[in-house]
């Protein structure tokens, strides 16, 4: 509800409260009163609302830089993989000595390939 006619309404509880009283009507009271307790509920629900906006927002925000952090990530495995590759003769050349390494295993594992 817009804070426009939340205010309205209140306008309308005082007007009432003020015209019940002037006349001596006490049984209007009560129904002011109610309407009274359903705007106190109404500004409680809308501060609830913000509220859980708020945590929508942080939540967003957070997700954001996760993804933001996955995509340095990502950037950094592809650019270590293009790097391998590019240089794969030359790093072989240079295994030769260990028969134990094979960079074909590394390249995997930054593709996240699974070998099972």
């Amino acid at each position: 509800m817009s804070e426009e006619r939340l205010q309205e309404i209140k306008d309308s509880i005082e007007f009432q409260y003020t015209l019940a009283k002037a006349k001596g009507y006490d049984n209007a009271l009560l129904f002011t009163n109610e309407e009274e307790e359903l705007v106190e509920e109404i500004e409680r629900l809308n501060k609830d609302n913000d509220d859980l906006q708020n945590r929508f927002n942080s939540l967003m925000e957070a997700h954001k830089i996760c993804d933001e952090e996955n995509e340095r990530l990502n950037n950094i495995i592809n650019k270590a993989i293009e790097y391998i590759e590019q240089e794969s003769e030359h790093i072989n050349n240079l295994l030769v000595i260990s028969e134990d390494f094979d960079i074909e295993i590394v390249l995997d594992i930054l593709k996240g390939v699974d070998k099972e």
